[in-house]
């Protein structure tokens, strides 16, 4: 990661593109923590800010991946160059996802809102999943800052406790619908709600093991 190419602005290239992922990965991350922050205050104004937010998100990912098919057709990289543009193109297409999630997460509270409806549910469940996605997303990006293919593993065995987590939440929303005392179509957006703050930390491992790729060189998908 450190070496230098004779070519000055190959540097500044790659440079570039790191810092790139590293902003909008803290503009996910904002938009994320909002999101968790509307749920907690019933704010629609903050779930709004994270719905404006998505369009930045969106340019993020253009600009890096336009770059990014700049130095592969302009610099021929070498392994370890076109390694770390390959990642980082892959993570920037899960930090996008991520985004996607919660601007529709936030588009459901923002709805609940609207029609007093979020208070129906006891959002704590939610909220304490949201609040661990939230932190193996943060720690994911440390990872990233750092190239810490430990701490990345960490999370990679972190994400099984958010997943036992979502399955709890099913477990008790589908109790209320059976149960016929809630109004099912709540339960089900905030079903919806958990589903996507599940996926977060899915993406949010997809990242783990892609930095995992960049400092080993090694694909630990899928085993």
């Amino acid at each position: 990661m450190e070496q230098k190419h004779i070519h000055h602005q190959y540097d500044i290239d790659l440079q570039n593109i790191s810092s790139l992922f590293l902003e909008m990965g803290d503009l996910v991350e904002s938009q994320f923590e909002f999101a968790i922050k509307a749920i907690q205050n019933s704010d629609s104004t903050l779930a709004q800010l994270v719905i404006q937010q998505e369009e930045k998100v969106n340019e993020y990912e253009i600009e890096i991946d336009a770059l990014c098919s700049s130095v592969i057709a302009r610099r021929q990289p070498i392994a370890s160059d076109l390694r770390l543009i390959i990642a980082i193109s892959k993570m920037t297409t899960n930090l996008e996802r991520i985004g996607d999630e919660a601007d529709k997460i936030s588009r459901k509270t923002r709805r609940l809102i609207s029609e007093n409806q979020l208070s129906q549910i006891n959002s704590t469940e939610i909220l304490d999943e949201a609040k661990f996605s939230l932190e193996l997303f943060s720690m994911v990006l440390t990872a990233f800052k750092m190239q810490d293919a430990n701490k990345s593993r960490e999370i990679i065995s972190d994400d099984k406790i958010l997943d036992e987590t979502f399955s709890k939440i099913l477990t008790n929303l589908m109790q209320g619908v059976y149960s016929g005392n809630k109004d099912v179509s709540v339960l089900m957006d905030f079903l919806f709600m958990a589903k996507g703050i599940e996926r977060i930390g899915d993406h949010t491992k997809n990242i783990a093991e892609l930095i995992i790729y960049l400092v080993e060189g090694i694909d630990i998908r899928h085993k």
